[in-house]
């Protein structure tokens, strides 16, 4: 990846089309012309040189005295040179605080080389932005090596989930066995997804599984990574065994994340030499259909990495939450638990029927879910929270005061429930895999409409 230097200006008119390739077309409309307007080359881009621009566009917004600015093309056959931006007395950058990713190599393309350190100027103190990715305090949007251990299905979908947003990644694991039939799945959903036009990302599924490739080997898996993301097993022991060997080889930029859904930072990275950069990042299943991750700290991880994490979830499309502090279940699962707990019982004590109780959420309050939370339900079921409050403070402290203990989803219950859904999907893989792509379509489906209403 080249860096483009401040002291090497180069007239709009000498740049080669293959200074301008097509990174990513994540933007349109105003904010590309902004681009375009910044840079001074209006009458010079045609509309695909100026996608190039799109992938950076945040960088750009920020950095209105800052004049070098890396950009690349997943797409070209061979690495394109840096688009270099440069203008009257650069400025020192102000070390942007946003996503800039460092890169690693990547397969078939060779890496041009980064200029000497020398010629980086320092942050600008008067910047207030949060902290930043960052090198040599230029500011660079470039490519990340993204490794996952291991290949699972929630190690697969993450990957999946970074290739589309065009970073490069690295599943490892074990067993070769299980890297090759992680990627094979991968090939097979990413063509499906593609066909069925569900495919995430502006890249094509050959160009995103160009960027897939699988290790066994855990110091050549970590190589050039500047973001671990962890999805072992829920084991404590086996999770906190690969954290501990991750710390001993990782140097105090990479960021090191876990997937656990339940276990909490404290119990995963107390004690580590990396504490700092560790977090946890929960997807929820599907992670590829259900933006929403979990960011949860553990006490001693330090504000940037939960800022840079952050950052890393908004570019790839994801729907990221920060939590101010770690707990329980986190915040998803806690809410998953209440609600199952309250169904359990109603079932249990035959107030309603399983399928029946389903019902209730999939064609009653997850219609409304789908979109808006429950505070946001109470607000606009009334004239906002504090008049809901006063027409049914009484009313919910009434009803919730008859929910019952915690049940211990065992015994009669278990087989009542059991026997409904069996009924309805037998429990084999052939029932069980058709229903869930079939929840994975709606889901699909329900993510392609959320979008579609956002930008109108």
């Amino acid at each position: 990846m080249t860096f483009a230097s401040p002291k090497k200006a180069l007239d709009a008119k000498s740049r080669t089309p293959s200074q301008l390739k097509l990174l990513n077309n994540n933007f349109k409309g105003q904010k590309i012309r902004e681009a375009i307007t910044y840079l001074r080359l209006p009458a010079l881009l045609s509309l695909r040189q100026q996608q190039v621009l799109s992938d950076t566009i945040e960088v750009w917004r920020h950095v209105s005295r800052c004049r070098h600015v890396t950009v690349t093309d997943l797409g070209a056959t061979e690495r394109p040179s840096a688009v270099e931006a440069s203008g009257e007395a650069a400025p020192r950058c102000c070390g942007l605080r946003g996503p800039a990713w460092a890169s690693g190599e990547r397969p078939g393309r060779a890496e041009s080389p980064a200029p000497a350190a020398a010629n980086a100027s320092a942050p600008n103190p008067t910047c207030q932005k949060e902290p930043c990715w960052d090198q040599n305090t230029k500011i660079v949007l470039q490519l990340a090596n993204i490794d996952f251990f291991f290949s699972g299905l929630i190690g697969r979908s993450w990957a999946m989930m970074f290739a589309a947003a065009g970073f490069e990644v690295k599943l490892y694991d074990i067993v070769q066995q299980q890297i090759t039939g992680a990627l094979e799945n991968i090939r097979k959903q990413m063509k499906e997804l593609e066909e069925s036009g569900f495919l995430k990302g502006a890249l094509s599924a050959e160009q995103q599984l160009a960027l897939i490739s699988g290790c066994t080997d855990l110091k050549a898996a970590v190589e050039g990574a500047t973001f671990i993301q962890e999805c072992t097993p829920e084991n404590l022991d086996l999770k906190k065994k690969i954290f501990g060997q991750l710390d001993l080889i990782v140097d105090d930029n990479v960021i090191l994340s876990s997937s656990t859904s339940c276990l909490l930072p404290t119990k995963l990275f107390t004690g580590l030499k990396h504490v700092k950069q560790c977090i946890v990042a929960h997807p929820v299943n599907p992670p590829y259909f259900v933006p929403l991750v979990e960011i949860v700290p553990h006490p001693e991880t330090d504000p940037s990495t939960i800022e840079r994490t952050y950052a890393l979830m908004k570019k790839m499309g994801q729907s990221p939450v920060k939590l101010n502090k770690e707990i329980e279940g986190f915040v998803l699962n806690r809410l998953q638990y209440a609600v199952i707990s309250e169904a359990w019982r109603l079932v249990g004590e035959g107030v309603v029927s399983p399928t029946d109780l389903d019902l209730v959420m999939s064609d009653g309050l997850g219609m409304r879910y789908a979109f808006i939370g429950p505070l946001e339900t109470m607000h606009l079921n009334a004239e906002g929270i504090s008049n809901y409050c006063e027409r049914y403070r009484e009313g919910m402290k009434l009803v919730l005061n008859t929910f019952g203990p915690v049940p211990e989803y065992s015994g009669e219950v278990e087989k009542k429930v059991h026997q409904a859904m069996s009924e309805k999907i037998p429990v084999v893989p052939k029932h069980l895999d058709s229903r869930r792509e079939w929840r994975d379509e709606c889901l699909a489906r329900l993510a392609k409409l959320k979008i579609q209403m956002k930008s109108d």
